[in-house]
Parts: structure tokens; C-alpha cells; sequence
């Protein structure tokens, strides 16, 4: 009986195949397997024999260049960006290690008597280049959950690895407490942002939160916690849940983007206001590679270091090779900064319950 020939499917699912394909399998003889699972004329079959060249990632340029407009890096990251925050704002993208000038102190008009010379304002500039920092996840499978698996678990793969991609984005993006780590995290745009409480009356949050904003409101956009676009939807009566819900929409005309990784608790939320024209990102894509012979760590604190020589816990160190598992490595590669003084502002403990 002749294999039925799998041209495509739901978006990014090539991608999904070529990644369990070439987890499986060792890179020479993954074309085979892909032709005698989804088909000889299917769209991943295709493109791994034309990308059959040696080493090298989905971020190598040499490979990266022959792996088609199909299932290559690009495809992939087409389906994450979208979805994260910094794809939703529509921030400014600059080129990684690229200099760029940013504000890092605004003007300030001085009062003078009449007659007399106007002070000078000082504003300050910072001219820095932008390098991308590596967002690694590690995903764990069976080598037979793979091998025979069904075309729910190729989805199961896809979907794993672009929500590990979107949710590294976008805590590091809006969590108010990342601080930021040198060479490993890039910091938040709203950590010691100017921020103030809630008043518990949306109206009056929003007109402090523009009074304070000093960035450019034609391109700034609200970003916060689904629940809390619920409740100031509700808040403003059922009519305006048509302009704002969980998904997001609009409040005073500026887009409300959502997010599940926003704070939100027992105490209240975080809003913030930013403006997408003053956030600079420099995007490096996606790196996806592929394991079947380490020894991971199966911890998410893991101790393992190679800058500083540091072993790993051996009571949780894991042979793939022993276990018959797959390890599959996505890494989001980003950095942004924040190009313009008080271009984003927060308002804390906000809640609207029943407001």
C-alpha cells in the first residue's frame, strides 16, 4: 500500500516534523525517514534533503540558507512572534550589535527673570549596540513518543516549543522585577519605571498614567493581565466588551495587548503604558537544535557551568542515550532597551473588581 503524500498541514507543522525527524534520526538519514513517514513528495522529506549539508544550526547562515521558506527558523519564529508582546507592540527593530542612540535623561525648562540669559537644558545621550541574549528551553521527549507518534502529538511538539519561546519572551519583556542580568537577560522595560498605585477608579489611572507618560502616544499601547482587560471592559459597562476583552482591544482609542505572564494576584495587577516607537529590539530569531546521546540535568536551577567549571547535580543528571529520549533545544535569541526617558509608565494593585 503506497504511503499517502503529505503536502503541508496546520501552520508550523512542517516545522514540527522536521524537528522530530531530525531527533530521531541522524541528520544523513533523516530525508529517508520523513519521505517513508509523511510521504517522498512531502514538503519536510523536500526540504531536508535540499538542507542536507553538515553541522551547523538553524541559525547558521550557511545552513539556515538552504533550508527553504517552508519549515527553515523563519517559519517558525512567523509563528511566535505574533503572539509575544514585542511582535504585538510592533516595536522598533534595529539591527544586533549595531550602535544606536538613546535618551537616558530628558530636557527640563528653568523659569528666568526677564532679561536674562535662558539656562542651557541638559539632556543626555547614550550610544550603545544591542547583542541578542539566548533564551534557551529544553524539551524532554521519548524517542518513541516521536517515532510513532500521531499527528496530535507533531502538534503537541509544535505547540511546545513555541509557547517555551513566547513565555521567556515575554516575562523577560514585562515582569517589573527583572532587574536584568549582564550577558543573560535583558532587562525589563518596566523595571524602575515611573509607576504609581491605583486609585481602584479606571478613569482616574488612566489620566495619571498620561500625565506622567512622557513618551509618544500616538504609538503607545496598553499591556496587562487578561482578567484586568475583563474587568475595565465591565467596568466602562457590558456595551464596551465589545471593544476590550480578555483577547485584548482597545482603551481610549490606544490597542490593549494581553498576556498571561503580566502580574495579576490577590493584591492586584500591573498595567503599563509603553510606547512601541521608544522600545528598540534587536531579533536574532530562533535557534532550534537536537540531542539523543547528552546527559541533561534534569533540573530547572541547573548547576552545570562551563564558564566557571562547575559539575552537575549527579542526582538528577539523565543519559538520553540510556533513557532512549530526545532533547530538543529552543532558544529565543532578543534583546531590547528602551530608547527614550519615562517612554513607559506602570500602575500597581490594580484591580477593578466590581467597579
Amino acid at each position: 500500500m503506497d504511503r499517502v503524500q503529505m503536502r503541508g498541514g496546520p501552520a508550523g507543522i512542517d516545522f514540527a516534523r522536521r524537528a522530530i525527524a531530525l531527533a530521531v534520526r541522524r541528520p544523513q538519514d533523516a530525508a529517508q525517514y520523513a519521505a517513508e513517514r509523511w510521504g517522498a513528495n512531502s514538503v519536510v522529506a523536500t526540504e531536508i534533503r535540499m538542507a542536507a549539508v553538515a553541522g551547523g544550526s538553524s541559525t547558521d547562515a550557511d545552513h539556515a540558507a538552504v533550508t527553504g521558506t517552508h519549515i527553515g527558523p523563519a517559519s517558525f519564529l512567523g509563528l511566535v512572534r505574533p503572539d509575544e508582546i514585542l511582535g504585538k507592540l510592533q516595536a522598533r527593530m534595529v539591527a544586533p550589535h549595531v550602535p544606536i542612540v538613546t535618551q537616558t535623561g530628558g530636557a527640563t525648562a528653568l523659569w528666568t527673570e526677564s532679561g536674562k540669559a535662558a539656562p542651557v537644558s541638559r539632556t543626555a545621550f547614550t550610544r550603545q549596540a544591542i547583542r541578542p541574549l539566548r533564551a534557551p528551553a529544553l524539551i524532554i521527549y521519548s524517542a518513541d513518543t516521536l517515532e510513532y507518534s500521531s499527528p496530535a502529538v507533531e502538534q503537541m511538539v509544535l505547540d511546545d516549543m513555541r509557547r517555551a519561546a513566547i513565555e521567556a519572551s515575554d516575562t523577560a519583556f514585562i515582569d517589573a522585577t527583572n532587574a536584568g542580568v549582564a550577558d543573560k537577560i535583558p532587562r525589563s522595560v518596566t523595571y524602575a519605571a515611573p509607576s504609581f498605585v491605583s486609585s481602584g477608579v479606571i478613569g482616574n489611572d488612566i489620566a495619571a498614567a498620561i500625565e506622567i507618560f512622557e513618551g509618544d502616544l500616538a504609538a503607545a499601547a496598553w499591556v496587562m493581565h487578561p482578567v484586568l482587560a475583563a474587568r475595565i471592559a465591565l467596568s466602562f459597562g457590558i456595551g464596551y466588551a465589545a471593544r476590550l476583552g480578555p483577547r485584548g482591544g482597545v482603551l481610549l482609542d490606544m490597542p490593549v495587548i494581553t498576556s498571561s505572564v503580566c502580574t495579576f494576584d490577590s493584591s492586584g495587577g500591573v498595567i503599563a503604558l509603553v510606547d512601541a516607537s521608544s522600545i528598540a529590539v534587536a531579533d536574532a530569531g530562533i535557534e532550534v537544535m537536537r540531542s539523543t546521546s547528552g546527559s541533561v540535568e534534569m533540573d530547572d536551577e541547573p548547576t552545570g557551568d562551563t564558564t566557571v567549571p562547575t559539575g552537575m547535580t549527579t542526582t538528577s543528571l539523565v543519559s538520553l542515550f540510556q533513557a532512549d529520549s530526545v532533547g530538543i533545544r529552543v532558544s529565543r535569541r532578543v534583546n531590547w532597551v528602551v530608547g527614550r526617558q519615562n517612554a513607559v509608565v506602570t500602575i500597581t494593585g490594580a484591580t477593578y473588581e466590581g467597579s
